[in-house]
């Protein structure tokens, strides 16, 4: 989300809200329906170097509801079953907004605010509303497309990192089984470990060593340890 800001504040757009499903769905999780948007992130032009003030977007990104309920069958579910993104003026953005930015938000009028929906591999997962203040040219023809390609990578990487996260947790709770829950005691010798995971990546190899005891001991014994660095 925060590349899809970067990329569009503001070369692309004066504002945008990043709406996101909560709970994400995971692989071929089936998700609930309906099924709810959270406001995730936002993002708008901001200060210039000289202290100059931001512009009168008419909206402010924060404000706007953090949760909204896409119903089945309403305008906003029928717009995120679209394709493409639809411009603000369009009569099915203008039925599916106020479901999502609420009745109250004013937007800015002509071509300056465009929907898309965030499309993962399998279902849509969020939507991107895009936004230019009034001094600005509006939206063409074409910002259409590149919105679609905004939404779409951005839909792309949130579901990897999300699956990723996933398979990650998966394979933490599959190495912690496979742990002794205790070790064995043989006559003369004293074994020890340590499960220790490999900052971030909690990847690595398996390591042994055998540590000779002070020979305070009455028979000679050795300390054996391992882990995964």
């Amino acid at each position: 989300m925060l590349g899809l800001c970067r990329a569009s504040v503001p070369t692309f757009t004066d504002a945008i809200l990043v709406y996101l499903r909560d709970p994400l769905p995971v692989g071929d999780e089936r998700p609930a329906v309906p099924f709810m948007l959270r406001l995730r992130r936002t993002d708008r032009l901001r200060l210039t170097d000289d202290g100059a003030e931001e512009f009168d977007l008419q909206v402010e990104p924060m404000p706007a509801p953090q949760l909204c309920e896409v119903r089945s069958g309403g305008a906003l579910a029928e717009v995120l079953r679209g394709v493409r993104p639809v411009f603000g003026d369009s009569a099915s953005a203008r039925a599916a907004l106020p479901e999502l930015l609420g009745d109250s938000m004013g937007l800015p009028g002509g071509r300056r605010a465009i929907l898309a929906a965030l499309r993962g591999r399998r279902r849509v997962i969020g939507a991107a509303v895009f936004l230019r203040r009034p001094e600005r040219p509006a939206f063409e023809a074409n910002d259409l497309l590149v919105a679609a390609q905004l939404a779409t990578h951005t839909a792309l990487g949130i579901d990897k990192a999300v699956l990723y996260g996933r398979e990650a947790y998966i394979a933490d709770e599959l190495q912690r089984t496979m742990l002794p829950d205790s070790l064995p005691q043989p006559t003369g010798v004293k074994l020890a470990s340590r499960y220790l995971p490999a900052a971030e990546t909690d990847v690595g190899g398996d390591w042994y060593d055998a540590i000779p005891l002070p020979a305070a001991a009455s028979r000679s014994s050795s300390a054996t340890s391992w882990g995964t660095p």
